[in-house]
């Protein structure tokens, strides 16, 4: 057990493949604790930490020391080891010691981090990850991973298992429906395109509707025709002529146009007319869905 051989300073080892040190400094008294892979002990190896070699650079080799504190048969022990060191001296001295990393195989160099190093850490990570990820070359390989990665039938169907399993533990919904409703409190979405009036251009007859709901109703009550949300935002915004994707269906709606109505700048309106809000501090919607009275504000 390693917790019995904490602090022990084990001489000789036979088959010894490495030894876990602890380097002093002797002007500070700050430490650092590290693993040195060689079957016989190097008094000249101090160790290789970023912040000690830096503290070794200032103060010079001359004024550190280093000692043996265990010796391991094996690389598994020699990591658990190195581990189990620097956790024992870091519980006891840790604004002494040197070592950011948690030691082991790896590089842990977070968990024993100050609070500005763990900030800059993040910042700098963030940043990184943020001009990788939006190369094209990023976005491709992404892509193409995720495509091959779903044209497997067992892949979808082990995906879809697993998203039903999670979303079958309440913590997990009630966690998403608080970041949700958090997040669309702190980023309210702009209706009020919605109400705007509309106009529809179509074989030499000028049509007005009240809001965009209503024009989509007409269009699909009427002519049974369907436009997708992204195309009639864009036709609504542009006012350019409706191309139908199946020409040969619908070619006589080629030349179709709708737009949003020009408002009457003189007009003032107490905030958004069209929002939760705006019913709520005296306004009236101009959507014809609305069914309550007019409330006119004094």
């Amino acid at each position: 057990m390693l917790s019995i051989l904490l602090f022990i300073n084990i001489e000789g080892g036979g088959n010894t493949i490495g030894y876990i040190y602890l380097t002093k400094n002797l002007i500070n008294h700050r430490m650092y604790v590290g693993k040195h892979i060689s079957s016989e002990y190097d008094s000249t190896y101090l160790g290789s930490g970023k912040i000690l070699k830096q503290a070794i650079l200032k103060y010079g080799k001359e004024n550190f020391s280093n000692e043996v504190l265990y010796e391991a048969n094996t690389l598994e022990e020699l990591d658990s080891a190195e581990k189990e060191y620097i956790k024992k001296y870091y519980s006891q001295y840790k604004e002494k010691m040197y070592n950011l990393a948690s030691g082991g195989e790896g590089g842990d160099v977070f968990t024993y981090a100050t609070q500005k190093q763990k900030e800059h850490f993040i910042q700098k990570m963030t940043k990184i990850n943020q001009e990788r990820c939006s190369t094209d070359d990023f976005k491709n390989k992404i892509s193409f991973a995720t495509s091959q990665r779903f044209s497997d039938e067992s892949e979808r169907q082990k995906q879809s298992v697993s998203v039903r399993k999670a979303w079958e533990n309440p913590e997990l919904r009630k966690a998403q429906q608080e970041r949700l409703l958090k997040y669309f409190n702190e980023h309210p979405k702009d209706n009020s395109y919605l109400c705007k009036q509309c106009i529809l251009e179509y074989q030499n007859n000028t049509y007005t509707f009240d809001s965009r709901k209503e024009l989509e109703q007409y269009l699909k009550e009427i002519y049974n025709l369907n436009i997708n949300r992204k195309l009639m935002t864009r036709l609504l915004k542009t006012g350019e002529p409706y191309i139908p994707f199946h020409k040969n269906r619908l070619n006589q709606f080629i030349g179709m146009r709708m737009y949003y109505k020009q408002q009457n700048e003189n007009v003032e309106t107490i905030g958004d007319e069209c929002n939760r809000v705006g019913r709520e501090i005296g306004t009236r919607s101009k959507c014809k869905t609305e069914k309550e009275d007019i409330v006119h504000p004094i």
